[in-house]
């Protein structure tokens, strides 16, 4: 079964408060976080047991 994806517009400063609370997070973390790196551009952030920041690149198609 396909997953269906949403798109929306986020503030700026919405992304930016995100991205702040996630690096207070990486910064009581340990020293080193294991990384998995995947063939189609994903990367996988194991942040504690159970609990995987993934972050994928794509490159979009303008129609």
């Amino acid at each position: 079964m396909k997953t269906k994806t949403k798109s929306a517009q986020v503030p700026v400063a919405k992304l930016q408060n995100y991205f702040s609370e996630l690096s207070a997070l990486l910064t009581q973390s340990e020293e080193n976080l294991l990384v998995r790196r995947s063939d189609d551009g994903t990367t996988s952030i194991r942040l504690a047991r159970g609990q995987y920041l993934t972050i994928s690149l794509q490159k979009g198609v303008q129609q």
